[in-house]
């Protein structure tokens, strides 16, 4: 019998559960273990926590873009600088560079 009213309370206060002789304190829930929610109040609550990861993300090498000739399965790259630009203004015949960016 212990081991039901132990059961049944801690679903009252675990989902919230609503009744007219419920304190309005209890109707909410205050857990919300999501990986959301935590990483959320872990991220952006704490500043610790925010300027590590801030850190790391601004410091992490991005691969830089190059433009690669291709004759047959030899890959040469290509030395003129405008070469990238002009190939993301028209990357095919079928698709423009808001197509691409989408």
């Amino acid at each position: 019998m212990a081991i039901n009213l132990k059961s049944w309370l801690a679903g009252l206060l675990l989902k919230g559960y609503t009744e007219t002789w419920v304190p309005d304190w209890v109707q909410h829930n205050f857990i919300a273990p999501t990986f959301q929610h935590l990483a959320a109040e872990g991220h952006k609550a704490n500043a610790i926590v925010f300027s590590c990861v801030t850190t790391l993300v601004d410091g992490f090498v991005e691969a830089p873009l190059r433009v690669y000739d291709r004759d047959g399965d030899l890959l040469t790259p290509v030395r003129d600088t405008d070469a990238l630009p002009r190939l993301l203004n028209n990357p095919n015949d079928q698709m423009s560079q808001a197509e691409l960016m989408e």
